[in-house]
């Protein structure tokens, strides 16, 4: 064979990723496709022929990665900024004005991308003292006198409340013991062979997309096959309040890329593949650590807030076995996700993708939730006024 091509999949550190290889072009010296064995074992490749070899590489994915039919969000937690308010209702039931004029509790705003975006199955980890709140919501429907005092178009609302409910299953979380432990919950509702997208149930996301894509769509859209995670820039300053990551910038198939974002150009990267997550760093630990080439000085990379895990299996193990080794004391430190996550991504790969969109954490401070409020409401004029007017009459209506 020619000499070239020898030179790529005769390396020992590729053997172990490729089944194979062959050359394409003249004399099979135009280039080299590797066979690789997982989506992980790929990109493990293209690191090797690119930094060891100084050739640039290419994805080309044969066949689709396993599909995307299962969610999980986490619903349970008690939000201490915003007691007394949490006693009676957690963060997920918050109310909130949509898009559409309707008033909604948060959760089902989450429950409606997750569905909208084409998955089968949303379980959500709720506390036993608030599950009765959760199948009223999902379970059951607006008794005959009830659907009688709504306008059609809630009525209508009511009968997709319905169909929505059918996907979701409910699930207890005993003692709220951190997120980890609220994922650790799930386990017996989920299919352990089969990738899971994670919200959080505090949390909500709305798109940026110039086509108007869903957040949820988004990170679906970008799912090759190997975990992924939602990404956002954050401010130096801000950084203490999140999961932060760090890694390289996935490149391939680009001529160029901008030294800096919004140097215009190519276009600029979204694909990260992540080498380090840290759960709420100080600013002096990013600045020295979490830089990201590209990125300006005092920006850095933070969780969004939405993961596809494609290990379900092996990241609710290993959530068992750290909850195990933590035991039952009451000082235990909470099983956080984030060193998970960590682990997932040494063992088995991890990409971060920066999605066109905000995320809105409704269970902190109260401004924090005023912020999200005045930012998700419609204007008056988005709103028909005969849907204003039904709304005031179903809200209007007082006695038994």
């Amino acid at each position: 064979p020619p000499p070239i091509l020898p030179g790529v999949w005769g390396r020992e550190p590729l053997r172990k990723h490729i089944f194979g290889a062959k050359g394409v072009g003249s004399q099979g010296d135009g280039c080299a496709q590797l066979l690789c064995r997982s989506a992980t074992d790929a990109e493990a490749a293209m690191r090797i022929v690119e930094t060891e070899l100084g050739m640039r590489t290419m994805p080309l994915q044969i066949g689709a990665s396993r599909p995307v039919g299962q969610a999980v969000v986490p619903a349970a937690s008690f939000s201490a900024a915003s007691f007394p308010a949490s006693r009676t209702t957690p963060p997920a039931l918050f109310p909130l004005l949509d898009a559409d004029g309707i008033l909604k509790p948060a959760i089902l705003l989450l429950v409606e991308q997750a569905v909208d975006a084409g998955l089968a199955k949303v379980v959500i980890v709720v506390s036993p003292e608030h599950k009765g709140h959760f199948e009223a919501l999902f379970r059951r429907p607006p008794s005959p006198r009830e659907m009688a005092r709504l306008p059609p178009r809630l009525q209508r609302y009511a009968e997709k409340i319905r169909e929505v409910g059918a996907k979701v299953e409910l699930v207890e979380q005993q003692e709220q013991l951190g997120l980890g432990h609220a994922v650790l919950c799930a386990r017996a509702a989920l299919e352990e062979e089969a990738p899971t997208l994670l919200l959080l149930g505090d949390h909500l996301y709305t798109t940026a997309h110039p086509e108007g894509t869903s957040c949820v769509r988004q990170l679906l859209a970008a799912y090759t096959g190997t975990s992924v995670m939602a990404l956002q820039r954050t401010a130096e300053a801000h950084v203490h309040r999140y999961g932060c990551a760090t890694g390289k910038w996935d490149i391939s198939g680009k001529a160029s890329w901008p030294t800096r974002f919004g140097d215009g150009g190519d276009a600029e990267p979204r694909r990260v593949h992540l080498t380090m997550l840290v759960e709420k760093p100080t600013a002096e630990f990013a600045a020295t650590n979490l830089a990201v080439p590209g990125l300006p000085e005092g920006t850095y990379l933070s969780a969004f807030g939405l993961y596809i895990i494609t290990e379900t299996g092996a990241l609710l193990q290993w959530l068992a076995d750290a909850a195990d080794a933590r035991g039952a004391s009451p000082t235990a430190p909470p099983l956080q996700l984030t060193e998970a996550l960590d682990v997932l991504r040494a063992e088995s790969g991890l990409q971060g993708y920066l999605v066109d969109g905000t995320r809105f954490d409704i269970g902190g401070e109260p401004q924090a939730f005023l912020e999200t409020v005045n930012a998700l409401a419609p204007s008056l004029e988005s709103v028909s006024p005969p849907e204003v007017r039904g709304l005031s009459r179903g809200r209007s209506s007082g006695g038994a």
